[in-house]
């Protein structure tokens, strides 16, 4: 199978050869191998397992696609990081940074549903890839 993973800023990976590919959809925990189905699925943020020569690459994706069309499989993510390049130092002071902003009363900042909403997202996505960072180990 080739795989293609496309971020909205570069190609991740373009005809590189694998043998499985296992990532979160919105269905659940899916394993693409060699004459998988053709789909079009939502994928939800986590981990992307990519298998191939013995060797298995590790990502934290965000929101996207993926699509498989004859051993054809394209990934569409708004980014995906290579989680043996995530410092979970620098995660932790981050998550604790927006901690911190979730439970401050300042009023010199309107913390209107958008601005917390956002916050929000932020802090779960760190969450993911705080738990991913502890798989390295």
């Amino acid at each position: 199978m080739k795989v293609l993973i496309l971020t909205k800023t570069s190609k991740v990976y373009e005809n590189l050869e694998v043998d499985c590919i296992s990532l979160n959809t919105s269905s659940g925990y899916i394993s693409i191998y060699p004459d998988h189905t053709n789909m079009i699925t939502k994928i939800d943020e986590g981990l992307i397992e990519i298998e191939f020569q013995n060797d298995v690459l590790k990502f934290y994706a965000e929101d996207g696609l993926v699509m498989i069309e004859n051993d054809n499989i394209t990934i569409l993510v708004s980014d995906a990081i290579n989680i043996d390049n995530m410092d979970e130092g620098t995660l932790t002071v981050a998550y604790n940074e927006i901690i911190e902003k979730l439970q401050q009363k300042d009023s010199t900042v309107d913390q209107d549903e958008n601005y917390s909403t956002e916050l929000e997202t932020i802090l779960r996505r760190l969450d993911v890839k705080l738990d991913l960072c502890r798989l390295k180990k």
